[in-house]
């Protein structure tokens, strides 16, 4: 028996509004931007100075797309976790950053623990002096690096020492990163980690994110996260290569940034970085002060500033304010206001 139809022809109109759907309506940025904001202001933890000017800079990235987006973050204490708290004590740790992880390196003994120890208490209160000018600070940071080099180097370090230490000793990443990434991957957002740490191991801990990622900056491919850091020198690409030093141009704490992209010291060295994005609008995280000038050198259209305030909110919100256009405060607050703006653009379709 045949079965009837499940709608009727003879019952259809050709004004019906099957055949003559009403045109989609176009996105309301405006309102998307104040919803946005407005919610994630009623959270507490996160804050603005000034919320007109907030809501132009979202809305116009948001009207943009992900193909006109270039988002630049730190790496220590931005993407990773800054208290880490045990499961079972509930006691606090400060997270282990991309140089602190070195120490679980095969290789370092006490004796070069010491050492590393010693640098650290020599030029971090040169570092953190408010006594003194950046450019007075600079030869103390190139003078630290390069001694943190070069025992790193000492070590006999092969790339599977690398790879086993941070299968052993990861990375904690802070609550939503690995969907902020995962989210630009798929809208054709470009991502750029800038850090004065150690690439390598940053490339290598990031692994289980499960997003593509390169230290090689004119790697091809929307969506791969393109890492700006200290590269390591090495023997040969097998497991058994050993590092025998770093590539130029030093990165410190006082120079990481897009310029340095542009103005690298030594341009005849191999896999010296080059300029990675010509895209009008960015999204630049950072946990301090300094993160701002990460994008000095590239005259972005639009830029969007969101800092991340670990800790002593009472001493430095006021500061941060002033410096970022948005400011998350609390021990390892989410990146999930990132994440949901990100999320809020296109997904990005497939070419045939």
């Amino acid at each position: 028996m045949t079965q009837p139809p499940l709608i009727d022809p003879s019952m259809l109109s050709m004004d019906d509004p099957m055949f003559n759907p009403a045109p989609p309506k176009p996105i309301d940025f405006t309102f998307a931007a104040s919803n946005l904001i407005d919610c994630s202001l009623e959270i507490g933890a996160i804050y603005t100075q000034d919320p007109e000017a907030l809501h132009r800079k979202v809305e116009r990235i948001l009207a943009d797309g992900g193909e006109n987006l270039h988002i630049i973050s730190d790496f220590d204490m931005t993407l990773t976790k800054y208290w880490i708290k045990d499961k079972e004590t509930g006691e606090k740790r400060r997270g282990v950053s991309s140089h602190g992880v070195m120490k679980f390196m095969p290789g370092m003994t006490p004796e070069l623990l010491a050492k590393e120890d010693a640098l650290v208490e020599k030029y971090y209160p040169i570092e953190m002096s408010p006594h003194l000018t950046v450019a007075q600070k600079i030869p103390h940071m190139e003078a630290w690096w390069n001694s943190a080099h070069d025992i790193l180097a000492s070590i006999n370090l092969s790339r599977s020492d690398l790879t086993s230490t941070l299968t052993n000793h990861p990375f904690q990443f802070r609550e939503g990163a690995k969907e902020l990434l995962h989210a630009a991957h798929e809208r054709g957002v470009e991502v750029s980690v800038f850090s004065a740490g150690v690439g390598d191991v940053i490339v290598e801990g990031m692994k289980p994110l499960g997003v593509p990622i390169t230290q090689d900056l004119t790697a091809k491919g929307e969506g791969v996260v393109k890492v700006v850091a200290n590269r390591m020198k090495w023997t040969g690409d097998e497991p058994e290569g050993m590092c025998v030093g770093f590539h130029d141009p030093l990165i410190h704490s006082f120079n990481k940034g897009e310029h340095t992209l542009t103005s690298p010291s030594n341009p005849t060295e191999p896999n010296v970085p080059t300029s990675t994005s010509h895209r009008p609008n960015v999204i630049l995280l950072g946990d301090s002060l300094g993160d701002i000038h990460m994008k000095d050198g590239y005259p972005h259209q639009n830029s969007l500033s969101v800092g991340f305030l670990n800790a002593d909110e009472d001493m430095w919100l006021d500061r941060y304010l002033e410096v970022f256009d948005v400011v998350i405060s609390g021990e390892d607050e989410s990146m999930d206001w990132v994440s949901f703006l990100i999320r809020s653009l296109s997904v990005k379709e497939e070419k045939n």
